[in-house]
């Protein structure tokens, strides 16, 4: 998008070589580009209550990761490591599942708007 003196925003329809642009809304996405056999012959995949469980499970891994990362480094502060070598684990288990999740939800997030299957099936 440019702006003119105006202060009025112009879009870009300048196309990638692939012949996909960039989605104006959503970052790391785009448009398919469509023509009018597209539009008659393939209906639209991509599903809005779809969309909205991925995004109110992102805000729903953000509050279980940070109350899981804040409880399991208390474990660590008040444990005796000694005793109780789970409490390391159960920890670095839950960073790695907070990593994993984040890009479970990208793939899910992304191939939902693109309609892309190849990132569905990484979902």
């Amino acid at each position: 998008m440019y702006g003119d003196e105006d202060g009025a925003m112009v879009f870009d329809n300048v196309k990638l070589k692939s012949g996909k642009r960039d989605h104006e809304i959503y970052e790391g996405t785009y448009y398919i580009p469509n023509d009018k056999l597209r539009l008659l012959e393939v209906p639209m995949n991509s599903s809005l209550r779809f969309q909205m469980v991925l995004y109110y499970h992102w805000y729903f891994d953000f509050l279980y990761g940070s109350l899981l990362c804040t409880s399991g480094i208390y474990k660590l502060m008040i444990a005796n490591l000694k005793d109780d070598p789970l409490s390391i684990v159960s920890l670095l288990m839950t960073i790695m599942f907070l990593v994993t999740e984040s890009f479970r939800l990208k793939f899910g997030y992304s191939g939902n708007i693109n309609e892309s299957y190849p990132d569905l099936i990484a979902f």
